[in-house]
Parts: structure tokens; sequence; C-alpha cells
């Protein structure tokens, strides 16, 4: 029998991922019409990308059935956060296009693979789960 908390887990996530497609409309004209993406900011995709990264990485360390929900529907989330950078890379100004390489590397490559180093390296797997557990730092 499924528990109740994962139907209302999976419509979470369903809902969840129609979100992460919302700027897919406007990323669609850019596109089709093959013009500038100057108007359009990636910073909010680039948060949103470390974001759901920290997320994945957290539902991987989760020691419950919890952490499958939570890397499915952030899994979604990284790799359509990908695919709008990509898209607003490739048709945005040079000089847009300089800053948001720089940015994406330093929110989106430095950050994560610290807070992966510091979960690898520093907190230990007993420790990790004590934290969890009583959701205190001793």
């Amino acid at each position: 029998m499924v528990k109740p908390e994962f139907i209302v887990g999976v419509i979470g996530n369903i809902i969840t991922i129609l979100l992460c497609a919302s700027p897919a409309l406007t990323l669609w004209k850019v596109v089709k019409k093959k013009i500038s993406a100057e108007g359009y900011d990636a910073v909010p995709h680039m948060c949103q990308l470390v974001c759901r990264s920290l997320w994945v990485l957290y539902g991987i360390l989760v020691p419950v059935d919890a952490g499958l929900l939570i890397i499915t529907v952030n899994s979604v989330g990284v790799l359509s956060q990908i695919i709008y950078l990509i898209i607003y890379l490739v048709y945005a100004p040079i000089h847009k296009k300089v800053k948001s390489l720089m940015l994406v590397g330093l929110m989106n490559i430095c950050f994560p693979g610290l807070a992966i180093a510091l979960s690898v390296f520093v907190f230990h797997e007993k420790h990790f789960y004590k934290i969890y557990e009583t959701g205190q730092v001793n």
C-alpha cells in the first residue's frame, strides 16, 4: 500500500516540475525568432541551478525514503536550468556572455563543489546522520 505522504510528495513533484517549465515559453520565443536575449536575465536560473544542485546533494545524503522524491524533482530542475542557461548563452550579447560565464563558474561550480567537499570530507557519515536525526549540531 502506498503511503499518503508519498502521494502528496508525487503531486508536489509534478507541480514543481511544471514550475520549472514556466520560463520555457519565453526562451522558445528567443529561439524561434533568433533574437538576442538582451532583455532576459540569467541570474535567476543560475540561482535556481545552485539551489537545486544542493537539494540533489541533500537528497543523496538523506538516510530515508524521502530522498528519492527530493532527488527526482530537483534533478529535473537542474536539467531544465542547465538547458535554459545554455539557450541564454547562445543568444546573449557577448558582454553578457562573459559576465554570465563568470557567474556560472563561481555560483554553480565553485560553491556546490565546496559544499560537496565539506559534506564528504569534513562531515563524516555518522556525524551527518546525528545532525539529521536531532536537528542540532553538537
